[in-house]
Parts: structure tokens; C-alpha cells; sequence
């Protein structure tokens, strides 16, 4: 992945972190500390090429974040004082991400397409014009490719966050596409005993 790629990814996941942490912007303070990539496929879609956009890239993989929980604008987040803490006093999460984006971004429309999947899926089919799945970077069918909505207006897509009670019953084979279980820590009362919610 070049570089133009990897601070793409990077802008994109910094933003959606923070509208899934924050809910909006200025209302906490929370950030992406690593990026990990897992999986590359460029191209994608079986290399077709669409119009003026031209080939899509598949971008895979997990985001690293803290948020500090003594951030009053952080109260909202259910027992976030009594999660464990890193040597910064920041409390780390981590989300799978899937993006689908244009090589070329100068072709490409400058919009994304953002859906937190449901429960763990990717429900964006019909109103993609795609089949469903979620691996929608798999599909090399040029007819269907042809009548898609997104992809030969140059958007990229990006699908980020959990289900924490879904993931863990997902089949292999399926469980590599799907944007899973978020990994946060357990919050607990005192050492060695969890609170009611967790």
C-alpha cells in the first residue's frame, strides 16, 4: 500500500473513530493510536474498470484507539471510569474496518459512503445495487458490476464497528469480511469483580 493509500486510510479512520466515539464533533475527545492493516487487494472487483473512476482497491483491517475517561463529555460511555486504564490513563479499544476506494482518488468523487454494519453485516446491497454479502470486493460479475450505484460515481465506501454479541457465532469462512466484535476492556468495581453491565 503506498503512501497516498496508507494516509487515506488513516484520515478516514481518525474521522469515523470520532463520530462513533464522540457521536459529533466537540462533544469528546477520543483518537486512533495505531492502524493495523490485515489485507490488501488492489484491484479489486476482478480488476474491473469503471468509466472516468477507472479500478477499486480493497483496504482491510483493525483501528487501535484510547479515549480518556475522565473526560467529562466521556460520562455517557456506561462505566467508563472502571474500565482498565494504559500507563496514560487512556482506556484502549480497537474496531475492524473494510474500505473500498478508487486507485486513483483524483478520479475518484470525494464522498463517502459510511455504514456501521448490523450486527456485524453489511446491509448496503439493495441501495448499492450490489449483491448482498460482506465482501462486496469479491463480486466480479461485469453486468452487475456495470449497474452499481456507488462505485462508477467514485465514492469509497467504509464499513467500521461491532456486534459484540453476533460476532463470536459467525462461521469462518464469514468471519473474515464482516466488521466484528469491538475489543474494549471489562470494566469492574473493585479487583476481580465486574459490574452488572459488563
Amino acid at each position: 500500500m503506498n503512501a497516498r493509500t496508507r494516509w487515506t486510510v488513516s484520515c478516514l479512520l481518525a474521522i469515523l473513530a470520532l463520530l462513533a466515539v464522540c457521536g459529533s464533533p466537540g462533544t469528546a475527545d477520543a483518537r486512533i493510536v495505531r492502524i493495523q492493516v490485515t489485507a490488501t487487494e488492489s484491484p479489486t472487483f476482478g480488476g474491473y474498470s469503471w468509466p472516468g473512476v477507472g479500478q477499486y482497491e480493497k483496504v482491510v483491517g483493525k483501528a487501535f484507539g484510547e479515549v480518556d475517561p475522565f473526560d467529562t463529555k466521556n460520562a455517557v460511555i456506561v462505566d467508563i471510569r472502571l474500565a482498565p486504564r494504559n500507563a496514560g490513563g487512556k482506556v484502549e479499544y480497537s474496531f475492524d474496518f473494510y474500505i473500498l476506494k478508487p486507485i486513483d482518488l483524483s478520479r475518484g468523487a470525494h464522498k463517502v459512503m459510511y455504514e456501521p454494519p448490523n450486527r456485524g453485516g453489511k446491509t448496503w446491497g439493495n441501495f448499492g445495487r450490489m449483491p448482498g454479502g460482506n465482501d462486496p470486493g469479491s463480486v466480479t460479475d461485469p453486468t452487475v458490476l456495470a449497474n452499481a450505484f456507488l462505485m462508477p460515481r467514485g465514492y469509497t465506501m467504509v464499513w467500521s464497528g461491532w456486534d459484540r454479541r453476533r460476532a463470536p457465532a459467525l462461521r469462518a469462512s464469514t468471519r473474515r469480511a464482516r466488521c466484528r466484535s469491538p475489543r474494549t476492556p471489562m470494566a469492574r468495581r473493585s479487583p476481580g469483580r465486574r459490574t452488572s453491565t459488563s
